[in-house]
Formats: C-alpha cells, structure tokens, sequence
C-alpha cells in the first residue's frame, strides 16, 4: 500500500489519494485498510461512510476505526466482488471531493480495466455513456477562484467523469438488469430522473414503471425520448419526498418483472448519513 501522487493523464493527481496491491487478505478480510498518511486528508472529520465511484458504480462502503486505524469494511466485499478485483492487481483511490473516492483498477497488463470494459463479458461490460443534460444534473464545483484555467480544465474534465459513472447500468447479483444513482439537488427539488440508454437494451420500454421500496409501491411516468435518455418524470419528486431522499443518498434500481405496459423496479437505498 502506498501514496499516489504522480500526476495521470487525467489530471487526478491534484487530488489527494492511495493505491493497494489486491493480495488474499484483501479479498478474504472483506475490508480495506487506509493508509495513516493519508487520514490527513479527512482534516479530522472522518466520514462514517464513503461513496466509492468506478466503472461499475457508485459503491457505498463503511469506514470503520480499530485499533487506531481506519478501515473500509461494510460494503467492501461487494464492490470487490462487483468490479472482479484479482490478486496482484492494483487498485487506486483518487480523493475527489469529501467522502466520495474515484477507483480506477489496473489489471494484470497494467492498464486500467476503464479502458477494457466493453471487452469484457461480465459486470462491466453494458455501461455506454449517456448524454447528460446540463440543466438535469448538478454537480459540486471543484474549481476555486484562484485556480489556473489548467487546474479549471482538469476539474471539468473529472465532473464530466464523475457524472458519466453516476447512471450506468450493469446487473444485479441475481442476474437483473439495474442502475445506480447518487441523489444530487436537482433530482430532489426539480426532478427528473434520468435512466441509462443501456437500460433494458434491446428490451421494450413500457410508459410507466413501479418503484418498490419494500412492499410498497410508487407509479412513476417513463418517458422515452429517441434523442435524449429515458427519464423518471411524473411521480418521482413524491417517491423522493416521502422516501426522505438526501442529497448523497444512493438508489439502486433493479428490473424485477415486466410487461408491455408497465416495469416493476426493486429501489434499494443507502442513505448517505445514517
């Protein structure tokens, strides 16, 4: 385990960050040890929980103090087995803004599994780019007033990013097609709720979709646009108000039946502050 410091094509280095080599602990413990160095970087305020963003998703993990030392430990074995890490690969944290880590992984070849994905023929294999509208998403500056136009570029260049691996579809442990999303201002007080263009391809896309927290069930309108990405629109702003959403929180949809008139979602919910 180690510092990463050395500046990347992507300009990540302004951010603080580690790296771990992926042995048989890593896998086994199902945590993951912050290196104490880097703790600095918290400014004392450890978060309970951190966002942890790759290709696959946004990965909500437990940060855990024992013994002195901080740990990411609940909801780590599940993005290790959700992004397929393998011994002696590397994994690298890039701190991008409070509780929120961006993870590249770089496989056996050395190169980032970023570059790989639509190779590959699992998880991460259906996460084509949706085009987000500007006036949909909002997303925190990271740039400040004194900051270079190439410090500037930098930073726009990572939001793009970070909203990019916010709505990609992949599939559920029990083989269903799903998606994940941090709930941003936007979605919460203007709404809609924009789905992945990858989401149920090749598959028919009803009007209207059911979201189920538990047993109970929210009718929200899916509409379709041939231009544009597929969206939540009438009925979800009352899904989020009396789900108590938060900025931060994160939902997780999943396809569970279907018919030609209307989809069934599972919605999972990790609230950012429990």
């Amino acid at each position: 385990m180690g510092s990463c410091s050395r500046r990347t094509e992507d300009g990540y280095s302004k951010f603080p960050g580690f790296y771990e080599c992926v042995d048989d602990s890593v896998l086994r413990v199902g945590m993951l040890k912050i290196p104490e160095e880097f703790c600095e970087n918290f400014e004392g305020k450890v978060p309970q929980r951190c966002l942890l963003h790759s290709l696959s998703g946004i990965w909500p993990v437990d940060v855990k103090g024992l013994g002195g030392e901080l740990f990411l430990e609940k909801g780590w074995n599940q993005f290790s087995v959700g992004n397929r890490l393998k011994i002696d690969e590397f994994v690298v944290f890039h701190y991008i803004e409070r509780a929120k880590f961006l993870v590249e992984i770089y496989g056996h070849d050395h190169c980032s599994k970023m570059s790989r994905a639509r190779e590959s023929n699992g998880l991460l294999v259906d996460h084509d780019v949706i085009n987000i509208d500007s006036d949909s998403v909002t997303t925190m500056s990271l740039v400040s007033e004194t900051e270079s136009p190439r410090e500037s570029t930098s930073a726009k260049r990572l939001s793009k990013r970070r909203r990019r691996r916010n709505n990609v579809a992949t599939t559920s442990s029990s083989g269903n097609p799903c998606f994940s999303v941090e709930m941003s201002e936007t979605h919460l007080s203007k709404g809609p709720l924009l789905t992945p263009r990858s989401f149920m391809r090749n598959m028919h896309k009803p009007d209207y979709v059911t979201l189920k927290v538990g047993s109970r069930p929210w009718n929200v309108n899916w509409i379709h646009s041939y231009e544009k990405s597929s969206r939540f629109s009438g009925g979800w702003r009352q899904f989020a108000s009396q789900n108590k959403l938060q900025k931060g929180d994160v939902c997780n949809f999943e396809l569970i039946s279907k018919t030609n008139e209307i989809a069934v979602l599972k919605v999972s919910i990790t609230k950012m502050y429990a």
